[in-house]
Order: structure tokens, then C-alpha cells, then sequence
């Protein structure tokens, strides 16, 4: 989704929006999110992590198909606010830390947190330097400015939907890993509730 945050905007204005408009649907987009980051957060708390990861990926998916198909200013909408329940690290970042926090154990967690910060990174560099296919589209197969850039939006979907095959085969976990690790430790004692106290005459 590295292209995402570059082609977009200049997306909107290709298909002749004001900026105003442009920035109210990037909008909708960051304030979906906040609200996506707390209700996702805590209901894949509730009720499990994998329901939402395939939810998130559905609606990626949703929004880069309607990209696809239409250029109306209120699907346009309807897709950023879908495509934000999405966003993040795949189906949102609450919902993939908790699943890490749930699968693996407190001393691999800074390794997998790491592994995949540095993948993100690494996708989202390719995916900007496809924000440039569009323009290739164009001068090699004669393609029209918006057909290019709806091509691009075919392409992300496919990508997006293919991942879903990925997280169809993950195993939810049978507990919270956070709370199997509290459990496992031992209970301080109260040493003072075994100390007598001696008094002593003046």
C-alpha cells in the first residue's frame, strides 16, 4: 500500500475534485482510522484477533475496487472509509499486536516487532516506486490518464485479496499470551505477615 499515500491525492485531482474535496476525503480516511484503531482494538480483544484480521483485509480490498470502478465523490468516500478499517499492518496494528502478543513469547516479541517494521518499510518502498506505473501505462500502452491509474487500483486489489489466503490459515490463539505469562508467576509473599515484633522495655 506504499503508493497509496502518493497516488491518491493526485488521484482526486485527476478526476477533477477541488483540493477541498481532496482534503475532506483524506479525511474521512484519518478519522476513520482513530475510530478504527479503538473499536477494532477492543473487540478482537472480545472476541478474537482472526475475525478482524480477514475483516480488515476485505475492506482494503473494498476500497481499491471501488477506485477501480467509479468516480463518484460519495463512493470515493465510502471507499476511504472502508480502506481505513484496513489500514495499518494489514488489518490495523491493534489487532496484529495483540495476535503477536498472543503467539509469541515476551522475549521473541522485539525480534518479530522488528522483523516486520523493517518488511513495512521495505514494501512500502517498492510500493511508492509503483506510484510511477500509471505514468509507464500511459507512454507504453497508450492508456488514458484515469484507466492507468484504475489498472493500478485492479492490480492492489488482487494483492490485497490474495493476502487474504494468508490469514485464512492462521490459528487463533487459545489464550491471551499476556495473561498466560502473569500467570506463571509466582505469587510474592508477604514475609512481614510472618514477622513478630518484639517490644522491648525502656
Amino acid at each position: 500500500m506504499g503508493f497509496l499515500q502518493i497516488v491518491r491525492a493526485i488521484y482526486f485531482a485527476y478526476l477533477g475534485y477541488s483540493p477541498v474535496k481532496i482534503g475532506i476525503l483524506l479525511s474521512i480516511a484519518t478519522a476513520v482510522s482513530a475510530l478504527h484503531n479503538i473499536t477494532f482494538g477492543y473487540l478482537c480483544d472480545r472476541y478474537g484477533r482472526k475475525p478482524f484480521l480477514i475483516l480488515g483485509g476485505i475492506f482494503a480490498t473494498l476500497r481499491m475496487v471501488i477506485f477501480a470502478v467509479t468516480q463518484d465523490f460519495w463512493m470515493l468516500a465510502l471507499g476511504q472509509g472502508l480502506g481505513a478499517l484496513g489500514e495499518g499492518v494489514g488489518a490495523g496494528q491493534p489487532v496484529v499486536s495483540g495476535y503477536i502478543t498472543d503467539k509469541v513469547n515476551a522475549r521473541d516479541r522485539p525480534g518479530v516487532y522488528s522483523g516486520m517494521a523493517i518488511t513495512n518499510s521495505l514494501s512500502a518502498t517498492i510500493g511508492s516506486a509503483l506510484g510511477g506505473l500509471p505514468i509507464y501505462l500511459e507512454a507504453m500502452a497508450g492508456y488514458d490518464t484515469i484507466t492507468a491509474h484504475q489498472i493500478l487500483w485492479w492490480i492492489s486489489a488482487g494483492v490485497s485479496a490474495f493476502s487474504l489466503i494468508f490469514v485464512l490459515f492462521i490459528k487463533e490463539s487459545s489464550g491471551r499470551g499476556v495473561n498466560k505469562e502473569l500467570l506463571s508467576v509466582e505469587k510474592p509473599r508477604d514475609w512481614g505477615a510472618n514477622i513478630k515484633v518484639q517490644s522491648y522495655p525502656r
